[in-house]
């Protein structure tokens, strides 16, 4: 891990509770959601803590696949903004903030051609994907590996 590694990894890890951004599980590693390669830098708006490796969890699951990685705003393509780019941390909308923090979103968000349902129809979904998806916070639980199948 470089020097910026060093650095960001405690401050993203608080951030996130050290659980994944993604899932809940524990997490282990930072990902860049605008790759540094094509210009994404060490910034609270560009990284997020997710479970796993480059090469399993989330994190190896946002890597294989960028295009539904996109949608959940894990993965921003080089033309966009990490700061304008909300992301579904946790199973909720929400945009990373420069100054670390998280602004939850109310509504909807459009992603791209694809919009979400509207009312309560689209509620009772979102929370009937959460309890499936997402693992219950609970004090032994939370920080259990991850085993969500992919």
């Amino acid at each position: 891990m470089s020097g910026e590694g060093r650095r960001w990894f405690p401050l993203i890890a608080e951030r996130a509770g050290w659980l994944c951004e993604r899932c809940g599980c524990a997490g282990q590693s930072v990902h860049h959601r605008k790759k540094r390669s094509q210009g994404g830098g060490w910034s609270w708006e560009n990284l997020v803590f997710v479970c796993g490796t480059g090469t399993t969890g989330c994190h190896g699951w946002i890597e294989h696949n960028p295009n539904d990685a996109e949608w959940e705003g894990f993965h921003v393509r080089p033309w966009q903004q990490s700061a304008a780019i909300p992301v579904k941390y946790q199973g909720e909308w929400a945009l990373l903030l420069p100054d670390g923090g998280i602004q939850y979103e109310s509504g909807n968000i459009p992603r791209g051609d694809q919009v979400q349902a509207q009312g309560q129809a689209s509620r009772a979904l979102r929370q009937t994907a959460r309890v499936r998806l997402y693992p219950a916070r609970h004090p032994l639980f939370g920080r259990q590996p991850c085993t969500r199948v992919r």
